[in-house]
């Protein structure tokens, strides 16, 4: 799993989602505080390229209004609750998480989507979370299952970039498939990297079986 990856992944039973709740209560703050679509917070490509760097993280904490919010707060508790509780994920694997998912993303809206002007929302990163979460428990359980889900997720993806919209349109923003893929890109990167290098550690560690042939 990602956390063994980074040696960050809570002992014991299932914690609090710790993570999850403050992450969760930050996006339900500024909604109410500052509203919807605040001008100061949103990815707004003009405002960047005069200096304000700060909106590429600010942008995925805002939303547009309160169907979109709802929807990615349900969604983050869901998957905050499967990767910190049920996988026991600490901060630091989850702000890796977050932070790689960001950086794809703005890299995705920057490089790929020039003529959009502004973007808001968590979806995006949902998408990482949501392949790290199904990673996690394909690993654990072996179960194919779990990968079924993936190929689905890349399914919903598909269909929203065909219908042009949310499979489940609970917002009145259009849907920015691309940085839905670019999120789900993210998560797969994050996943092959632990696969690879805890796959490493597995035969490293692995000792020698004696021989049982006849003598």
């Amino acid at each position: 799993m990602i956390g063994q990856l980074i040696g960050d992944r809570n002992q014991g039973g299932v914690g609090p989602p710790w993570f999850t709740a403050g992450l969760a209560a930050v996006m339900l703050v500024l909604y109410v505080a500052i509203g919807p679509q605040p001008h100061a917070l949103m990815y707004d490509r003009a405002g960047i390229e005069n200096g304000e760097w700060w909106r590429l993280v600010t942008g995925h904490l805002v939303h547009g209004d309160i169907g979109h919010l709802a929807a990615n707060v349900l969604a983050l508790v869901l998957l905050g609750g499967v990767l910190e509780s049920l996988q026991r994920l600490g901060i630091k694997t989850l702000l890796l998480l977050v932070s790689f998912a960001i950086v794809v993303i703005d890299a995705m809206l920057w490089l790929n989507l020039p003529g959009l002007e502004r973007y808001c929302g968590f979806s995006g990163v949902l998408n990482t979370l949501f392949i790290a979460a199904v990673y996690g428990q394909w690993r654990d359980s072996g179960d194919w299952l779990y990968a079924a889900l993936a190929v689905g997720g890349l399914g919903k993806i598909a269909i929203e970039s065909v219908s042009a919209g949310a499979v489940l349109p609970l917002s009145s923003l259009p849907s920015v498939t691309e940085a839905h893929f670019a999120g789900y890109v993210a998560g797969l990167v994050l996943c092959c990297l632990t696969a690879t290098w805890t796959g490493r550690d597995d035969a490293t560690v692995r000792p020698l079986q004696p021989s049982t042939g006849d003598g």
